[in-house]
């Protein structure tokens, strides 16, 4: 393969990486915005066996003829450089999101971050500690044992690769048969199974070695002659081979027609591995040594400037994407089942995101690490500390800057729009005789909507706080004699109320709560007010009152 067919191949490879990243991130958008009407199987676990079979193939390609002894030191601080720095700034990033308040520090909790540091978490045997902390960062934990084994497998020669190869595969399906076998014992261990054959290296070492073979088999391969069809030709296999990866994938994935093959009561061990990842290897093979000589459409398109930049930050993209969708599911964007809002602002932030994490951290710190193991450390320096003041002049960075900021403002705006909505809809329900009620120095209980829902029972409370409002809004369920028998917990936002002609604008709060009707069979009435342990109780002025005039009566639970 020429110089020129070899550059084109990655190229194509970067741009098709970015696809891969891409179908994470719908799975785990379908999990956070709850997208219940995408049915999308196991497309995380489909899209990160790509990355696997992917990355044995890129190693191979550019390691496979240069790999010796003396270079294998400069191999390992380059994979290092290329994860580690990026891998602990999202590290940091989540730590700083979602841990600032409730940091690290039991002992079972530093050493479930010493194993994210150490990148050391799916050797355990807990799908929480595998998971714990940027919980997508895993991949990369496997990658690492990749890593380590990968001189051992490119210094063989083909032959005793095969047997390397035939080895992997035995031993692979072994543990299955065991780890079958161990679940018919004591169905119990199920999870523990589950969470080994999936996330443990050894488990996914196959995919890797069969990326590893990929690149073998594309380095003997001499390129098809020329001819003036040859692009209608390579597209046509294109097609071919993305319909492969697709039939494969609802084999094992939507359609489910595995299980008219492998009924999963039957053998539920190997139901789990397959679609995790490893049942899609050798489709991906075929696609990945394909596009390592293809000249058609597709290869074209994902060897394109703006496929290639894509690729280029898909890993920064991967480690990302997560965590922005926390954030956008925790804002409440995704609220009632709108969801197209909320997919849109995530996508565009991770994007955003990744691309100045590829900017400001992971290429710099990559060639930093690189040129100090080089000894070329001093005059790469000063020039890995101007990168973020640099990347100002850099338009993708810019526009990352302005995108992150422009983020948060949509998504505050159409979160008070839609809580605004909601409200004037549970003012509209909401009883006559439970609207405008003042609680002394603490609020206008604008009104309440208190309702039976399915087998739910659900109250809104929207209510304007007072400028002396010092008290916590609460919720008893109390039986026939008045006796409290429990605490409703409310979830409770501000908005800015709709202006009025004539009327200044109001800074409005509604608090909802929602309870199973199952657990107010004994109930019979269900009261609110206001309560703190240094004023006690406001009282109201008007309305169903109880406890002398501090609580409000909203609802009297039907009795069966």
């Amino acid at each position: 393969m020429n110089s020129s067919n070899a550059a084109r191949m990655l190229d194509a490879l970067t741009g098709l990486r970015f696809v891969a990243a891409f179908g994470v991130f719908l799975h785990h958008a379908r999990e956070r915005l709850s997208i219940e009407s995408w049915n999308l199987g196991p497309l995380g676990g489909f899209a990160v066996g790509f990355f696997f079979v992917l990355s044995g193939f890129i190693l191979m390609h550019v390691y496979g003829g240069t790999l010796k002894g003396g270079s294998i030191p400069r191999f390992f601080v380059a994979r290092f450089a290329r994860i580690w720095p990026l891998h602990i700034a999202c590290l940091l990033l989540f730590l700083l999101l979602f841990r600032w308040n409730n940091p690290p520090t039991s002992a079972d909790d530093l050493v479930r971050l010493f194993s994210q540091v150490t990148l050391t978490q799916t050797w355990g045997t807990r799908i929480v500690e595998v998971l714990d902390f940027n919980g997508v960062a895993w991949s990369i934990s496997v990658e690492v044992f990749f890593y380590a084994v990968f001189p051992f497998l490119c210094l063989l020669d083909d032959r005793r690769f095969v047997r390397v190869y035939a080895a992997i595969l035995l031993g692979t399906l072994g543990v299955l048969a065991l780890g079958q076998w161990s679940v018919g014992l004591h169905p119990n261990g199920l999870p523990i199974v589950s969470t080994v054959i999936h996330f443990a290296p050894p488990m996914r070492l196959l995919e890797f070695a069969t990326g590893i073979a990929t690149a073998r088999i594309a380095a003997r391969w001499a390129a098809l002659p020329e001819s003036g069809f040859a692009p209608i030709r390579d597209t046509a296999i294109e097609l071919a081979a993305f319909g492969l990866v697709t039939l494969t994938f609802c084999f094992l994935g939507p359609a489910n027609w595995i299980r008219h093959l492998i009924a999963p009561d039957t053998a539920p061990v190997f139901q789990m591995y397959l679609p995790k990842g490893p049942g899609f290897a050798l489709p991906f093979a075929f696609l990945i040594l394909w596009f390592a000589r293809s000249r058609g459409l597709f290869a074209w398109v994902f060897s394109r400037r703006a496929a290639i930049f894509l690729g280029e930050v898909s890993f920064a993209f991967y480690m990302v994407h997560s965590m922005i969708l926390m954030l956008v599911s925790d804002a409440g964007l995704a609220a009632d089942g709108e969801w197209g809002l909320a997919f849109a602002l995530a996508l565009a932030a991770s994007l955003a995101a990744a691309t100045l994490l590829h900017y400001a951290i992971e290429r710099p710190a990559r060639d930093l690490i690189l040129a100090a193991w080089d000894g070329r450390w001093k005059g790469k320096l000063w020039e890995t500390l101007r990168a973020p003041v640099a990347g100002w002049r850099n338009v993708p960075a810019t526009a990352s800057v302005a995108t992150l900021l422009l983020c948060p403002w949509i998504a505050h705006l159409s979160v008070a729009e839609e809580r605004a909505l909601y409200a004037a809809e549970r003012l509209r329900a909401a009883p006559p005789h439970l609207r405008d009620i003042v609680f002394a120095d603490e609020a206008v209980i604008v009104a309440v909507d208190a309702r039976i829902e399915g087998k739910s029972f659900k109250l809104d409370v929207l209510y304007e706080p007072l400028p002396t409002a010092a008290r916590k809004l609460f919720c008893h369920v109390t039986d026939a004699q008045g006796q409290i028998q429990r605490h409703l917990s409310f979830r409770d936002a501000e908005f800015i109320a709709p202006k009025m002609p004539g009327s200044d604008v109001r800074i409005l709060r509604i608090a909802s709560t929602e309870v199973a009707l199952s657990e107010l069979a004994s109930a019979h009435s269900i009261g609110i007010g206001f309560w703190s342990a240094t004023r006690n109780s406001s009282r109201a002025n008007r309305g169903p009152l109880s406890m002398s005039g501090h609580r409000l009566e909203v609802f009297t639970v039907p009795q069966r």
